[in-house]
């Protein structure tokens, strides 16, 4: 790793503490009453994600409106069409320091989530600052070496699909209890 990249890492890094340790309020969800949910995941390379669409087709049909956002990582801008349920974005989305630039977290945080899923299957520094600086009061995703991103971490290796932990995040969700308390 050269000199630059190592710079850039220490600076992502130092964001990503930042975001940490803004106080939220978590209210862990009943899922009969969510009506919003943010996915958040890498895109494969012909960004089909068809079995992502199915379980946000699922959703749909249970009243609860899904949010797709995929990273795209070879991607240099959006030449696909943006839609506010499905939304692409690469590099060209990025800032200095390899996190998602100004217009795309303002973009994210227009809109207020009941959850917010990472199904990031290795540790990934432009979705954990995405995870962390959506409006919401509960994250959920894999267990990561960053402690404190999501609210829900279920632990899972790295060949894990991202829909079989879409499916594992969902059921646990499907058998929790609400609760709210002030996390900082």
């Amino acid at each position: 790793m050269d000199l630059a990249t190592k710079i850039k890492l220490y600076f992502a890094h130092k964001e990503l503490k930042k975001a940490l340790k803004v106080p939220r309020r978590v209210a862990y969800p009943n899922m009969s009453d969510v009506k919003n949910i943010l996915v958040l995941f890498k895109s494969d390379e012909n960004e089909r994600n068809e079995a992502l669409k199915k379980i946000v087709a699922e959703m749909r049909l249970k009243g609860q409106k899904a949010y797709l956002w995929g990273y795209l990582p070879t991607k240099k801008g959006p030449d696909t069409p943006i839609r506010p349920e499905y939304r692409l974005f690469g590099q060209g989305d990025l800032n200095h320091i390899g996190l998602p630039n100004k217009a795309l977290t303002e973009e994210l945080r227009l809109i207020s989530y009941d959850v917010v899923i990472s199904l990031d299957q290795e540790d990934s520094l432009v979705l954990d600052y995405l995870l962390l600086n959506a409006r919401s009061r509960f994250r959920a995703g894999r267990k990561r070496s960053i402690k404190g991103l999501a609210d829900l971490m279920i632990e899972m290796n790295e060949e894990t699909s991202a829909e079989y932990l879409m499916e594992q995040i969902l059921k646990y969700l499907n058998s929790i209890q609400p609760k709210e308390e002030l996390k900082s």
